[in-house]
């Protein structure tokens, strides 16, 4: 995997969830009610999205990861510009990476408390494919609230997105 082809990835997450998000704005309450998710809500979903990215951004600087309680952001828009900062950081660091970058094991203390390592390109394909499980959950519940996304497929990002 290239770190152009990681930079794509990471923006179609930014494309998926923003389509997510928009079809949130209609949801009205349904977005924050609590229906049971492994995270809870949709919008608890993809704060926990934007979370887990930042998280893994304090590891990659050799920072103990936070964890903040998810109802900090209220609204969808207050939601959005998270997932939006912490996106736009990820893809700032990926940027920054020299191919060999993507072969270094990054050392930190999970959230069991244990030492852990994990290569650069196995915790980045580890984030993308994390927000493709946790949006899908999210597409789920805001779908079955009667308001579902517009199509996340990644292929569908590649037909409508100039990269």
């Amino acid at each position: 995997m290239t770190i152009q082809e990681l930079l794509e990835l990471f923006e179609y997450d930014r494309w998926a969830t923003d389509r997510v998000l928009d079809a949130a704005e209609a949801a009205g309450q349904v977005f924050a009610a609590n229906q049971g998710a492994s995270v809870g809500s949709a919008r608890d979903l993809l704060i926990h999205l934007g979370d887990a990215q930042l998280r893994w951004l304090q590891r990659c600087a050799g920072e103990p990861a936070r964890r903040d309680p998810l109802d900090r952001y209220a609204t969808v828009a207050e939601t959005r510009g998270h997932c939006h900062q912490a996106n736009a950081r990820l893809r700032d660091y990926v940027a920054s990476l020299r191919p060999a970058d993507l072969e270094r094991e990054v050392h930190y203390t999970n959230l069991q408390g244990l030492p852990d390592a994990i290569l650069v390109r196995q915790l980045l394909l580890q984030l993308f494919a994390h927000g493709v499980h946790h949006r899908a959950e999210a597409c789920e519940l805001l779908s079955l609230a009667g308001h579902p996304p517009e199509p996340v497929d990644l292929l569908v990002f590649y037909r409508t997105q100039v990269l």
